[in-house]
């Protein structure tokens, strides 16, 4: 009777435990997805200048791109504007489309219109990264 008893204990100790490894995961997961929205939440607020004190509401203007400056020049360029804007990746794709121009324009043709941030930048870096090394070798 006694070997009945403990084996039941220990399924039902067992059950706890696992219930409670749901229960925990359940709130980690809860947990990251609430941080991440309040991060979002927080990134446009300081973008719409609602910050706070001392919150930065400046906002920078990325520079065209036309392939006739250095694509080193203005990936570093386009990425200060895009922290100091407070960008998403998700925000930064659109953003980065709207200032290709020219040659530069033309590689949209090569990515699909869907294209994630780091699709485009790595279809412009695959064709002008090389550019100044071209030049100077």
């Amino acid at each position: 009777m006694e070997g009945k008893f403990e084996r039941q204990q220990k399924e039902v100790t067992s059950i706890m435990e696992q219930q409670t490894r749901y229960l925990r995961e359940g709130i980690e997961a809860t947990r990251r997805e609430l941080e991440a929205q309040l991060a979002a939440v927080g990134a446009r607020s300081r973008r719409a200048g609602g910050g706070g004190p001392g919150a930065n509401s400046t906002t920078v203007k990325p520079p065209k791109f036309d392939s006739a400056t250095s694509w080193a020049v203005f990936h570093r360029q386009f990425q200060v504007a895009a922290v100091q804007n407070n960008w998403t990746s998700n925000e930064k794709a659109p953003q980065l489309v709207s200032v290709l121009q020219g040659k530069a324009a033309d590689i949209l043709h090569t990515v699909p219109a869907e294209a994630k941030y780091e699709d485009i930048i790595g279809a412009l870096q695959g064709h002008f990264g090389d550019q100044l090394a071209a030049v100077t070798t």
